[in-house]
């Protein structure tokens, strides 16, 4: 549902080519990926996740997890878990096991799902600001997390192996990153060709336009 640029379009398919040029087989298949699926379950996963860890670190640092100590969109995830029950957790799980076995049987038939990693270039740091006011919205903090980075949370929340190489560039000459993911368990196919495209596209030497050595 994301709008993909063209310089991470573009770097997916040569990177495409070169998997072709390798003797690798390239088919054109998008996954099985339910977008509101995924919403519903990261919108009790991460709240809870969120909240778990901030109050357990509040209460190593003798602290307490407040609107002084934490961002707006931490403390949102807080008061959200707080509300949130077995059934809930219960349900986002389901809702994972389903995903999981969906795109587990899709990945049956390919090696490796090729990718962009994110759908323009590499975000600002800062962006999204955790701690804007508007966050106090939990749900507009999961979306404005998705229209910067929606492809990654797939693998994250499925378990599938995925790595994100930095194999096309902007403009700017930043990386236009594009990711791999593999078969549960296949890290090994997933490492090997990770390194035939470093060694056949190299980003070693490459420079952004404004960079320090």
């Amino acid at each position: 549902g994301h709008e993909t640029g063209g310089e991470q379009r573009e770097a997916v398919e040569r990177v495409a080519r070169c998997l072709e040029g390798l003797g690798h087989s390239v088919e054109e298949e998008p996954p099985p990926v339910d977008a509101e699926a995924f919403r519903a379950l990261h919108l009790v996963v991460w709240p809870w996740l969120i909240a778990t860890i901030a109050t357990a670190l509040a209460a190593m640092a003798g602290r307490v997890a407040s609107a002084e100590s934490v961002e707006t969109a931490t403390l949102a995830c807080i008061r959200r878990a707080r509300k949130t029950g077995a059934l809930d957790i219960s349900t986002a799980e389901s809702i994972r096991n389903a995903e999981s076995r969906q795109l587990g049987a899709f990945l049956d038939r390919f090696d490796l799902l090729l990718s962009p990693t994110t759908p323009s270039g590499p975000p600002l740091a800062g962006v999204p600001a955790h701690d804007d006011a508007a966050y106090a919205d939990v749900e507009r903090w999961i979306d404005d997390f998705y229209a910067v980075s929606p492809y990654t949370p797939i693998a994250n929340s499925t378990g599938q192996p995925s790595i994100s190489l930095p194999l096309g560039a902007t403009e700017d000459g930043l990386p236009a990153g594009v990711m791999l993911t593999a078969q549960t368990l296949r890290e090994d196919v997933l490492l090997q060709v990770a390194a035939q495209l470093e060694h056949a596209m190299p980003w070693i030497d490459r420079r952004p336009k404004v960079s320090a050595e």
